[in-house]
């Protein structure tokens, strides 16, 4: 099935089992494994091509610029990544090139001290006690836990119960919950100024500060590229397309150019949506792939 454009194409048919608003990875993922269970699936993209931040766009043919995708962890044989475009059949669509995870994919540099990152838990560990070497004692203790709750994290994705863990280690553990945040954690460690530094730099990853996050959030993303670091061949593009084709061979459609005004919602319940044309697309099921905040207060209205 090709992708359409326009709130007008296939106007006869306007009821879908699910409906996905913006066509970012996460909604890409979700509406091609809808697609594969059976369900007829409607992406909306307001852009006119598809990816949200992995898309590439170039200036004067010769410049091209990928939005967001500078590396992307966990991409090894058994990675999450490699395992989601499997379970959808596009595997060998995307070629995943390793950084230099031995030496450093990242390179923090402060005022102070200049990290390099290496993959591995054990090698951060190590690279961060010769960089901290007066915090020996409160690295170790916060490698361990973040080793610890990133591991049961990925575990529970993987579909494994996180139970025993925290049975096991419940001191330890209690950090998974949502309420302890990246900052407790620091404090809990008792690290430096310059050692938090160290530790909460890559936060670039997800914008915000150390008591704006969850500790068991920050811990997953280290976790993540803990696995090694890599770069998709071809750029994020690639797996844009991978999960563009895997969607539309299941059947499932993508509309480009189609501005979602609105998620209609009747008795606590999504039915569907009303794009910015004021047409009008029913489903049971809405997920939206769109910014978090212009989500609740733009598209539920704020009151829902």
């Amino acid at each position: 099935m090709r992708e359409v454009q326009g709130p007008t194409a296939r106007a006869g048919e306007e009821r879908y089992d699910a409906i996905v608003v913006g066509s970012g990875l996460g909604g890409l993922v979700s509406a091609a494994y809808l697609a594969a269970d059976g369900r007829r699936v409607l992406v909306l993209e307001q852009h006119d091509v598809a990816g949200g931040n992995a898309h590439v766009f170039r200036r004067r043919r010769k410049y091209e610029f990928d939005v967001g995708t500078h590396y992307i962890g966990d991409c090894g044989p058994n990675g999450i990544f490699p395992a989601i475009l499997s379970g959808l059949g596009v595997r060998d669509r995307v070629t995943f090139r390793p950084m230099d995870n031995e030496q450093g994919f990242d390179r923090i540099i402060t005022p102070t001290a200049t990290l390099d990152v290496p993959a591995g838990w054990d090698a951060y560990r190590d690279r961060l006690r010769a960089a901290l070497p007066e915090e020996a004692e409160g690295v170790d203790r916060f490698v361990h836990i973040a080793r610890t709750v990133s591991g049961a994290t990925r575990e529970s994705l993987v579909g494994h119960h996180m139970v025993e863990l925290f049975r096991e280690q419940p001191d330890t553990m209690r950090w998974a919950r949502r309420s302890r945040s990246l900052a407790e954690a620091l404090d809990h460690c008792g690290l430096s100024p310059k050692a938090r530094t160290l530790v909460a730099a890559q936060a670039g990853n997800y914008g915000t500060m150390p008591d704006g996050i969850t500790f068991a959030e920050h811990a997953a993303m280290l976790d993540h590229y803990m696995r090694g670091a890599y770069y998709p061949e071809g750029g994020g593009q690639m797996l844009v397309a991978a999960f563009v084709e895997a969607l539309e061979s299941y059947g499932g459609e993508l509309r480009t150019r189609c501005e979602v005004r609105r998620i209609l919602i009747e008795q606590g319940h999504a039915t569907g949506v009303e794009l910015a044309d004021g047409t009008r697309i029913s489903a049971p099921l809405v997920i939206s792939n769109a910014d978090y905040r212009r989500t609740v207060l733009d598209l539920c209205g704020g009151e829902q």
